[in-house]
Parts: C-alpha cells; sequence; structure tokens
C-alpha cells in the first residue's frame, strides 16, 4: 500500500506542471527551463532511500518525518558532507559549529516525541470511539474477557477480540451478581526467597432460580478468562461490560465482537 501511494504520482506529471508553470509566469524563457533539469531536481530531494522509489509522496506521518530530518542533519554534519538545508561551502576544511545546537536539539528531541505520545493516544481514543459507536449500534455484545490485574476496589480487562483494556468498579461490572467478594489464594509455586506467593481472588456469586437449587460461583483471578457483556454507556460514548454468569453465556443470543 505504501509503495502504491508513494508511486500514485508520475513523475513526468509533476514535472509538466511545473515546468508549464514557471513558462506561463513569465519567469524564465523556454531555453532556461527543460524537463531534464526539473526532474533531476525533484529525483534529488524526493528519492526515498528505504523504499526505492524516485518520488516519495506518502505524508501521513509528519511528526515522523520531522524527526527523520533531524536524524539526516545530524548525520550529514558527523559526515562532513552537509545537508540542503546548510549547504557545506566548497572546499571548507575547517571545523565549524553543529548544524543545530545540542540544546535546541533537545527541546525539539523532546517535542517530536510529547507528539508521538499525543498522537497515540489520540489514535486510541479514537478507536475506542468508533468501537462504542459499533456496539451501541449493535446494542449488546458478548465476547470473553481476561483478568490483567484488580486494585482498589477495581478489576483491569482486556478483550482480546479488538484489543481494548476496560477498567471498572466491581460493583459495577457484577452487577447481576448476588455477592462478590475479594480475598487472596495462596500460589502453589514458591518465590525464589522461600516464601508463599499470594495472588488476589475474586468470588461472585449468583441467586439459584427455579431449574437449580443452587446459584453459579465463579473464581476470578489475574489472567482468568471469563464470559461478558459488552455495551455502550448512556452516560458517555465508551464501552462497558458486564460479567454474565455461566447460564447467561450459554443462553445468550448477543453478537461476538470480530473487528
Amino acid at each position: 500500500m505504501r509503495m502504491q501511494m508513494a508511486l500514485y504520482f508520475n513523475v513526468e506529471d509533476v514535472v509538466d506542471r511545473a515546468v508549464r508553470k514557471v513558462r506561463r509566469s513569465g519567469q524564465a524563457s523556454s531555453t532556461d527551463v527543460s524537463h531534464e533539469s526539473w526532474e533531476a531536481s525533484l529525483l534529488r530531494f524526493s528519492h526515498h532511500f528505504g523504499l526505492n522509489v524516485p518520488l516519495y509522496t506518502h505524508f501521513t506521518s509528519p511528526i515522523r518525518r520531522y524527526a527523520d530530518l533531524l536524524v539526516h542533519r545530524q548525520l550529514a554534519d558527523l559526515l562532513g558532507c552537509g545537508h540542503w538545508s546548510c549547504p557545506k561551502a566548497p572546499g571548507t576544511t575547517t571545523s565549524r559549529s553543529p548544524v543545530c545546537p545540542p540544546k535546541r536539539l533537545t527541546v525539539q528531541a523532546a517535542w517530536c516525541n510529547r507528539m508521538r505520545r499525543e498522537t497515540r493516544r489520540a489514535q486510541e481514543e479514537s478507536q475506542q470511539l468508533f468501537l462504542a459507536a459499533w456496539v451501541k449500534s449493535n446494542g449488546s455484545i458478548q465476547d470473553k474477557a481476561v483478568v490483567l490485574n484488580f486494585g482498589g476496589g477495581k478489576i483491569q480487562l482486556l478483550i482480546p477480540s479488538c484489543g481494548l483494556i476496560l477498567t471498572h468498579q466491581l460493583q459495577k461490572f457484577c452487577p447481576a451478581a448476588s455477592t462478590w467478594q475479594m480475598s487472596t489464594r495462596c500460589d502453589p509455586h514458591e518465590t525464589e526467597q522461600g516464601s508463599v506467593r499470594r495472588s488476589p481472588l475474586l468470588t461472585v456469586k449468583w441467586r439459584a432460580d427455579g431449574d437449580s437449587e443452587q446459584g453459579d460461583t465463579v473464581n476470578l483471578s489475574v489472567l482468568s478468562v471469563c464470559p461478558v457483556q459488552l455495551t455502550c454507556s448512556s452516560r458517555g460514548f465508551y464501552v462497558k461490560a458486564e460479567l454474565l454468569s455461566p447460564k447467561q453465556a450459554e443462553t445468550s443470543t448477543g453478537s461476538s465482537c470480530t473487528v
């Protein structure tokens, strides 16, 4: 796909447009402007080394492009070959100051890193927004969740089918359960110091219905897999998960999350 984007425009078409524009403006005569000179100048600054394409036009990540420019300028300065933005004078042998002072380069690098984190966060939030819209259009989605962590009366879940990570209060995660309780259990494997390792355990119980004398009981620990019902919250455009009992998971007819 990237190769197709890079070759979407024909080099000759771009050069023809540039030549016609210059000739119409009257800035140069027909003899001063040639296709060969313009094409050579264009390919000089547009060739992509990694993709090995003559005209690179894939500009979907300008933050990455600016970071690459900073690296290329530093490499050109170390190699002593100069850079097109500040070319080295012919015959220059004396040492000169760097292209960019270290303090300024530190600020630019920190800004690039910050923008990269912000764009990644915006991308993740955008994906969650579209996922919430998709879940809302389907009403409810039944899927499997993996328990990642417990703490502070909350549970952290991973929905592997769509890569979504959710954090919920235990009370909201188990609304249909009669009781739930947090405890710890002893891990059968000892630590290197010989002490017994303890891990959190969530015990959830449901009331018995008319078909059975005892209600369902589920024990959840870290990395446990449990059935959940995904819905879109009415208070905001975000996805929430509710734990299903074994019977609810068997009889539920909700769609599965396959995005």
